[in-house]
C-alpha cells in the first residue's frame, strides 16, 4: 500500500510583519517567513529570532530620586560626555548609567512672574543648550544654559527683537547647516542668529490653522512638517510638508499629505516623516520625501510618534507608536527590510527615545510613577505568530506530524513554548510543547515537538518567551513542520 504523500515548510528568514498584518489575525497572505502577529521581538539580526531587549531605569532615573517629570525633548547631539532632556518643567542631564541628582540638576524651569512651564524641546547651538517651553497655556519662551548658568527667559528678554513664542503648541528645534537655531512656533517659523543675537519670532508664516510639528534641516532646505484642521490634536486631519530656503520670504513648494502628520527623521540625506491616513486602522505610514512627493514604505498600527519619540539604531529607523518600540530597516543596506514591533516603552504613557549615547533610552510615566529607562537585557513578554498555512485542497487534508525548532545554544533559563493553531484559530493544542535548556544535554540545537498525527486543513506556529530568561534568551535559527496528506473520505 502506497505511503502518504509528505510536505515539509521550512522558515528560515523571518521577515518581520506580513502586509495588511492588521485586518486579519489568520492571515495567509506574505511570505513563509513573515509573521501575521508579534510583540517585542528582535528581527535585527538577520540570522535569528529572538525576544526583544527590556529595560532597566537609570540610576536616579525614577520619581524616587531625579525623574519626576515626562521627558519629552531629548538633545539629539552629545556636547560632552552627558546628554540632556526636558520635560514638565525640569531640565535633566544624564550619562549612559545615571541620571544626575545633585548640584544644578535636575533643573526647575522657573520664569518669573508665568505658571505651568511645560519643556518641549532642547538642542546644542554655538557652545550654549537651548530648551523651548510653554507656559500660562497661551504663551511659551526659549531658555539656555552654559556653564551653570540658566537663563530660563532668554529669548523673550534679551536679544534684538526679544519676544514670546506662541502657547500650547509644540516648539521643535533644529539648527540649520547656516548656523541659525529654527523654531517651530505655531503656523510660524521663528529663528534666533547667534552672531547677530537676533531673534525673529515670525521668519516664516504658513496658512492660518497650520500648526508645526516636526522641522528637519537638509539639503539646504528647512523642511516644516505640519498639521491642520481643527483646534484639538484629534482634529488636525491633514497634514502638509513645506519646503524653505530660509531666505525667501515664503515656502518654495508645498507637499499635501492625506491624513495626520507626526514626526520626521533625516537619515543619509533623504527625509523620512510619519503621517495617519485616519480612514484606515493600518492607516500609520512611514514614508520618504522625493521631490515635490511622497513615498510610502510601510503601514504601522498605534499611534504617531512626535518629533522627540524617533530615533535610528542598528541601521533601522525606530519610533514610539502606542507606548510600544517600532522598527523598520535592515542590519546592512543589502539585507532585506523588515517591519516588526521590537520592545515595551515602559508605563503607559511613552515620552522621549533617544539614541545619543548609543544604547536606547527611553522616558514613561503612569500616574504618579515616572522613569527614565534604558535597553538591557531580554524581555519575557515577547510573542512571534507564523501566517496561516493552508495544507489542504479540495481531496486531502493533512496531518502534521512532527515540528522541528533550530536554535542558537542556550543557558540556564532560557525557554521557548510553541503551540499551533488550527484551521483558522477553531482549534489550538491543549498542551504547551516547551524548549528549555537542559544542563545534561547543552549544546543541543535542534528541538522535535511530535504532534501525533493531527489533522488539519490550516495551521499556524505561535511562539511565546513568557515563561523564559530575562538574561539567557532562546534564538530561533529555523523551524520545519512536517506533515503529509491524506484523501478526504
Amino acid at each position: 500500500m502506497p505511503s502518504d504523500p509528505k510536505w515539509n515548510i521550512t522558515i528560515d528568514n523571518f521577515e518581520g510583519l506580513a502586509p495588511g498584518f492588521w485586518v486579519n489575525t489568520e492571515t495567509s497572505f506574505g511570505n513563509k517567513g513573515h509573521a501575521s502577529d508579534l510583540q517585542n521581538v528582535n528581527l535585527t539580526d538577520p540570522s535569528v529570532l529572538t525576544q526583544g531587549p527590556g529595560l532597566v531605569n537609570l540610576t536616579n532615573g525614577t520619581q524616587a530620586a531625579a525623574v519626576t517629570t515626562l521627558i519629552k525633548g531629548i538633545m539629539k547631539i552629545v556636547p560632552s560626555s552627558y546628554g540632556y532632556g526636558i520635560g514638565g518643567n525640569k531640565i535633566y542631564r544624564f550619562n549612559s548609567t545615571a541620571v544626575t541628582n545633585s548640584g544644578d540638576w535636575p533643573h526647575t524651569i522657573d520664569k518669573a512672574v508665568v505658571t505651568s512651564e511645560d519643556g518641549e524641546d532642547i538642542c546644542y547651538y554655538n557652545t550654549y543648550i537651548y530648551y523651548s517651553y510653554n507656559h500660562s497655556g497661551t504663551l511659551g519662551d526659549i531658555g539656555r544654559y552654559k556653564s551653570g548658568s540658566f537663563d530660563d527667559d532668554y529669548m523673550s528678554t534679551v536679544p534684538t527683537d526679544a519676544t514670546t513664542l506662541v502657547g500650547s503648541v509644540p516648539h521643535p528645534m533644529v539648527v540649520g547647516g547656516n548656523d541659525i537655531l529654527y523654531i517651530g512656533n505655531g503656523r510660524y517659523v521663528a529663528s534666533y542668529n547667534y552672531s547677530t543675537t537676533t531673534f525673529v519670532n515670525q521668519a516664516l508664516d504658513l496658512p492660518a490653522d497650520e500648526i508645526i510639528t516636526s522641522l528637519v534641516f537638509e539639503n539646504n532646505r528647512l523642511y516644516i512638517i505640519t498639521r491642520n484642521g481643527g483646534t484639538t490634536a484629534t482634529a488636525y486631519n491633514e497634514g502638509s510638508i513645506y519646503l524653505w530656503d530660509t531666505t525667501s520670504s515664503s515656502w518654495e513648494y508645498q507637499i499635501k499629505l492625506v491624513g495626520r502628520a507626526g514626526g520626521s527623521i533625516t537619515k543619509n540625506g533623504i527625509i523620512w516623516i510619519f503621517y495617519q491616513d485616519i480612514t484606515s486602522t493600518g492607516g500609520y505610514k512611514l514614508a520618504y520625501v522625493d521631490g515635490n512627493q511622497i513615498k510610502n514604505v510601510c503601514h504601522f498600527t498605534g499611534s504617531l510618534p512626535e518629533f522627540y519619540q524617533i530615533v535610528e539604531h542598528e541601521n533601522h529607523i525606530m519610533w514610539v507608536s502606542s507606548g510600544e518600540i517600532w522598527a523598520w530597516g535592515g542590519l546592512t543596506n543589502d539585507l532585506p527590510i523588515r517591519l516588526f514591533q521590537y520592545a515595551d516603552g515602559g508605563y503607559a504613557t511613552v515620552g522621549g527615545f533617544t539614541n545619543i549615547l548609543g544604547t536606547p533610552m527611553v522616558a514613561s510615566y503612569f500616574d504618579t510613577s515616572y522613569r527614565f529607562a534604558k535597553f538591557s537585557g531580554y524581555d519575557v513578554n515577547a510573542s512571534w505568530k507564523s501566517i496561516t498555512f493552508d495544507v489542504s485542497d479540495s481531496e486531502r487534508i493533512s496531518i502534521i506530524d512532527r515540528v522541528l525548532v533550530y536554535t542558537e545554544a542556550m543557558s540556564t533559563g532560557a525557554q521557548l513554548d510553541v503551540t499551533l493553531s488550527y484551521d483558522y484559530g477553531t482549534g489550538t493544542d491543549s498542551t504547551v510543547s516547551s524548549i528549555t535548556y537542559d544542563s545534561d544535554n547543552p549544546y543541543n540545537t535542534r528541538h522535535i515537538i511530535q504532534r501525533y498525527g493531527q489533522e488539519v486543513e490550516t495551521f499556524r506556529i505561535n511562539l511565546s518567551w513568557s515563561s523564559g530568561s530575562a538574561t539567557n534568551p532562546v534564538k530561533v535559527r529555523k523551524i520545519i513542520v512536517q506533515g503529509r496528506y491524506k484523501t478526504n473520505k
